[in-house]
Formats: structure tokens, sequence, C-alpha cells
């Protein structure tokens, strides 16, 4: 049995993770407890600024070695003080960039126990693998959604839509769907989407979860 601590941004990553993605790494011998990161006073997550990030993400990594820590962040909105910012500027392609930004977190935190993950763009890109499932839940918004799905069909993948203030995956949602609650739909509709074809569709989500599952039969937690 492998026992995973994640760090996650809001409560729908949250929802996500303790209502869908533990029960799934059950079934790889990877036990999941999922908690926000410890951002501000009051304790409700967000990512603010690297710093704090680090401090919560180091300290777990130390409160239980045996234990690996993962995050779960998004990259729209990253604060500019993360590390490596200036070098994923440089890259072209998204996987790119954020392949280059958890490289550097994971120099930052330096233990190992912790293994870096940054959504492209946000959490809603999963969603997006299949936005018809949306309309389960929001049956009344049917023609507002199909216009969604033939908005994001031609990017490369949900993970490539991209961060802008308008044009991010839960902008583009709430365009359509004023109504969308993230921290209740989110895990829904994730749900109704199905794991296969959400990793199918995203190609970073689908490594992290590999790796993940892979945790059941490769993690000795030991130094």
């Amino acid at each position: 049995m492998t026992r995973v601590n994640m760090v996650v941004e809001g409560q729908a990553e949250e929802n996500f993770v303790r209502e869908f993605l533990s029960r799934h790494l059950a079934a790889f011998d990877v036990f999941v407890t999922a908690r926000l990161v410890m951002t501000s006073a009051t304790g409700r997550g967000g990512v603010t600024n690297y710093p704090r990030i680090h401090h919560d993400v180091s300290r777990w990594c130390r409160q239980d070695p045996g234990a690996v820590v993962t995050s779960f962040f998004d990259l729209y909105a990253l604060p500019t003080d993360f590390p490596g910012t200036d070098r994923a500027a440089r890259k072209l392609d998204v996987h790119d960039k954020v392949l280059a930004l958890e490289e550097s977190f994971a120099a930052s935190i330096a233990m190992r126990n912790f293994i870096p993950y940054l959504q492209p763009y946000e959490f809603e890109a999963l969603i997006l693998s299949d936005p018809g499932k949306l309309e389960v839940y929001y049956p009344c918004h049917a023609a507002r959604i199909h216009a969604l799905a033939e908005e994001v069909a031609g990017y490369p993948s949900p993970e490539h839509i991209n961060e802008g203030r308008d044009t991010a995956p839960s902008k583009r949602i709430l365009k359509h769907i004023p109504g969308y609650k993230k921290s209740l739909a989110g895990t829904l509709v994730a749900m109704e989407i199905g794991l296969p074809t959400i990793r199918s569709r995203c190609r970073h989500f689908d490594r992290w979860v590999t790796t993940l599952e892979g945790l059941g039969t490769s993690w000795t937690g030991k130094a």
C-alpha cells in the first residue's frame, strides 16, 4: 500500500480527488488524502504566492516522509514568483511550459517524496474533454453547450485551451452556462465523461495519473 498526500488548489479539485480519482487509484493500492493548500489565514486554499506554497508543500513532505506528496494546481493564474516562470515563457507548447515549471518546482522543494503536478491550463480542461456531458446537469442549456463544444473543438486538446481572463476553460463554460458551479458540478460531470475519455484527451493529466498508479508497486517510502 502506498499513501499519497495531495495538496490541491481549490474545492473543485478537492472534490474531484476525493470522490473520483481516489477511487480509481485505490484499485492500484494507492490511497490518497487530499487537502487544500494552506496559503491564507482562512485555510481555504488558493495559490496566491510561491513562498506560502513552498512552506506548505515542504512541511507536509517532512511531516510524513513515508508517503508521497503531490500537487494539483492550475497553470492558469499561477503566481508570477513561481519557480521556472522565465524558463517556461520560452517554451512554445503548453506541455513543454508545464514540464519546465514542474521540474523547477521539484528542484525548489527538493524532497524525494514530492511529485509536482500542474494542470494545463486549469481543472475545467478535464470537463472540456467532452463538454456535451454538461447537458446531463444543465439540460436547459443544450444549445449553449453545443455552441461551447463547437467553440473548443479546434484546439489540439483541452489542455491547449488558453489561459486568458475571458477564454480560460472555466470562463468559457461560465459564458455559456452562467449557473455553472465548479465545486459542485465539476466532479459530477467528470464522472459522466469517465476517466478513460479524460485521459485520452488530456495527455499531461494522463501522464500524472499513470505515475500515481505506478506508486502502488514502485514506492518504498524509504530514504
